[in-house]
């Protein structure tokens, strides 16, 4: 007899495994963005994860790296970086339906360090 797991069962095996996920990347932004969140509590910072986390799966980021660098670009550029009309440039990359998550991400992270650097030579 063949037997299927359902949606709610799939969840509650995954719930496990998200909030590790969000706690691994609760210490990296600890570590990586001290200076910007010193004023933010864990929950506060947690809840920022849990959102982008969440996009970062909308838009087919599944891997660990492509998931740690969506996160990374949210810190910089805020949690609705994706959303915001000032960074309508990002769902180029976001969007692109022929290129592959890995080349989307890397795509929009190598733009937004060539932006910064841009800002930085002003």
């Amino acid at each position: 007899m063949i037997r299927t797991i359902r949606k709610e069962q799939m969840q509650a095996l995954r719930a496990p495994l998200l909030a590790r996920l969000h706690q691994e990347l609760l210490l990296h932004v600890k570590k990586h963005f001290a200076k910007k969140i010193r004023e933010r509590s864990d929950e506060e910072l947690l809840n920022h994860i849990r959102r982008v986390v969440s996009r970062a799966f909308q838009y087919g980021f599944r891997s660990e790296r492509q998931v740690y660098n969506y996160v990374n670009i949210s810190m910089i550029l805020g949690p609705d970086f994706d959303r915001a009309e000032e960074m309508q440039w990002t769902r180029k990359y976001l969007l692109d339906p022929k290129k592959t998550p890995t080349i989307r991400i890397d795509g929009l992270f190598d733009e937004l360090l060539r932006r910064l650097e841009a800002e930085e030579d002003r």
